[in-house]
C-alpha cells in the first residue's frame, strides 16, 4: 500500500504561531510523508521531524505579489504530488488554488473568524471566508463556534484546539501565581485584570500573590501604565517573548492561568489555545465567559468572569475560596483528551475520510 502524502499551508512561518507541526508525530511517519509550505518570515528556521519536508515562500512584496508566489508554489508542488491531499489553512484568495487545482482532494481549515476591530471590516471578511468556501468540498474548523459564524456546511469536521503538556509539577494552592500568556493587543484589554489584581491584594494583603504576563503588542505601555497607578511593580512582571524552551518554568511554577479578552462578538466564538496549556499544566484557570470556555470551564478546573474589572476581582477571590477543589493530577486528565498527541488521531482520521 501506497503512502500518502500530505502537503500543508501555512500563512506563518513553520514553527511560529501555527499547529501543524503537532500533527508530523513520528507515530504518522510510517503512514504518511508531510510537505509543509509557508512563508519565510525571517525567523530563525526550526528543524522540523525527519518525515517532513519544508517549502518557504519569501514573504517580501505587496500581499497580492506574496500571496500569487505562495499560490504558485503550492500548485507547483501538488501537480508533482498528483495523489497527495492538499490540507490548505484559509488565506485571502485561497479559491485560486482550488481553480488552478481542479479535482485535486483539497481539505480547506477554518481557524478564526476575523477579529478585526473595525465591524464593516469584519463583515467584509467574514463575508469573503464564506464566499470562497463555495469552491470547497471538504472543511475542517477548531470550533462549532466558527462554523455558524462563517455559515460553513454542517458536515464541517470540528478538530479542536490541543496543546502540548508543558508541566507536569503538581501545584499548591495555597498562594496566587498568575499567568497570562499571549498578544498584549489594546484590544484584548489586558490591563482590566490588573484591577481585579490590586482589588485582591487590597481585600487579602496577607496572602502571596504575582502575576506574569509574557508576550508582546501595542498593549504594553498601557498594562505598565496600571502597573504604576495601582502600584504593582512588586506583584506584577511583565517578561516580553519568551521561548518554548524559556516558558516551561513559569507553567511549573504558577498555578492559575487568565484566559482575557472582551466578550465581544468577533471573540465569542474563538476558543482560547491558552485554557487548554493551562489546564494541562496542572493549572487552575480565570476565563472570561466565551463560548467554548462556557463548556470547559466546571468549577473543579477554574472561574469563568465577565469582561470588567470588578468582575475579575471576584474571580480572583473565588479562586481562592475554591481552592481546596484544586488538584493538578485531576486538572490535567480533565483536559486530556485535548493533548496534541489525542488530537492527531483525529487528524488522521479526517485527513483519511477525504
Amino acid at each position: 500500500m501506497s503512502r500518502k502524502t500530505v502537503i500543508s499551508v501555512g500563512y506563518n512561518q513553520y514553527g511560529y504561531a501555527a499547529v501543524f507541526e503537532h500533527f508530523y508525530s513520528q507515530q504518522w511517519s510510517k503512514e504518511f510523508d508531510f510537505i509543509h509550505i509557508c512563508l519565510d518570515r525571517g525567523e530563525p528556521k526550526i528543524d522540523p521531524p525527519s518525515n517532513v519536508q519544508i517549502y518557504y515562500v519569501q514573504a517580501a512584496g505587496n500581499r497580492i505579489i506574496r500571496k500569487w508566489r505562495l499560490i504558485s508554489t503550492i500548485v507547483q508542488i501538488a501537480k508533482k504530488n498528483a495523489c497527495g491531499i492538499l490540507w490548505l489553512s484559509y488565506f485571502r484568495l485561497s479559491f485560486l488554488v482550488r481553480l488552478l487545482l481542479p479535482g485535486y482532494k483539497i481539505i480547506m481549515e477554518y481557524w478564526s473568524v476575523c477579529v478585526n476591530a473595525n465591524r464593516l471590516n469584519r463583515l467584509i471578511k467574514n463575508f469573503l471566508m464564506w464566499f470562497e468556501s463555495l469552491f470547497f468540498c471538504h472543511f475542517v474548523s477548531l470550533s462549532k463556534d466558527i462554523v455558524k459564524s462563517l455559515h460553513l456546511p454542517p458536515s464541517t469536521e470540528i478538530l479542536p484546539l490541543g496543546s502540548d503538556i508543558h508541566s507536569n509539577t503538581n501545584k499548591l494552592f495555597n498562594t496566587i501565581y498568575l499567568l497570562y500568556v499571549g498578544t498584549q493587543a489594546k484590544q484584548r484589554e489586558i490591563h482590566k485584570t490588573l484591577y481585579g489584581v490590586a482589588e485582591f491584594k487590597r481585600k487579602y494583603p496577607d496572602i502571596k500573590l504575582t502575576y506574569d504576563i509574557i508576550g508582546r503588542g501595542d498593549g504594553v505601555s498601557l498594562i505598565n501604565q496600571k502597573i504604576a497607578e495601582y502600584h504593582l511593580q512588586d506583584i506584577v512582571i511583565m517578561h516580553g517573548y519568551v521561548s518554548d524552551e524559556d516558558i516551561v518554568t513559569f507553567y511549573d511554577r504558577c498555578n492559575v492561568g487568565v484566559c482575557y479578552t472582551p466578550m465581544t462578538e468577533m471573540y465569542l466564538p474563538q476558543p482560547f489555545t491558552k485554557l487548554y496549556e493551562y489546564g494541562l499544566s496542572g493549572m487552575a484557570s480565570i476565563s472570561v465567559k466565551l463560548n467554548d470556555s462556557v463548556r470547559r470551564v466546571i468549577p473543579e478546573v477554574g472561574v469563568l468572569c465577565d469582561d470588567n474589572e470588578q468582575s475579575f476581582a471576584d474571580a480572583l477571590e473565588q479562586i481562592w475560596q475554591n481552592r481546596m477543589q484544586y488538584n493538578s493530577e485531576r486538572i490535567r486528565n480533565y483536559f486530556m483528551p485535548y493533548t496534541w498527541e489525542n488530537i492527531s488521531k483525529q487528524f488522521k482520521n479526517i485527513i483519511e475520510s477525504v
